[in-house]
C-alpha cells in the first residue's frame, strides 16, 4: 500500500527503504510518501510536486456501471486513477 500511495502522490513506483530502515531512523512512511508541494491555488486543477492533476467525477450513474465505460476511460493516453464507491 505504501508503494501505491507513493506512486499516486510522488510518481515513485518503488520506495528506496525497508521497514527495518524506518525503525532505525525514527521516521515514518509519511516521510517517504508525502509530496514536497501541494498547491490548490487554481480552481481547475491542483499541483502535486511538478505534476498538474484534475479530479473528474461521474454523478448519478446507474446502479451497474458497465465494463465498457471503464474500458473507454482507460483507452486514453492520460494517466488516471479510477475509484468506484
Amino acid at each position: 500500500r505504501v508503494n501505491l500511495l507513493a506512486d499516486m502522490l510522488r510518481g515513485e513506483h518503488h520506495l528506496p527503504f525497508s521497514y527495518r530502515d524506518l525503525t532505525r531512523s525514527g521516521q515514518t512512511t509519511r516521510h517517504f510518501i508525502a509530496p514536497n508541494l501541494l498547491d490548490f491555488k487554481n480552481k481547475n486543477y491542483l499541483q502535486i510536486n511538478d505534476r498538474l492533476l484534475q479530479i473528474v467525477y461521474v454523478r448519478d450513474y446507474g446502479m451497474e456501471l458497465g465494463d465498457q465505460f471503464i474500458r473507454d476511460l482507460m483507452q486514453g493516453d492520460l494517466e488516471l486513477i479510477v475509484s468506484l464507491h
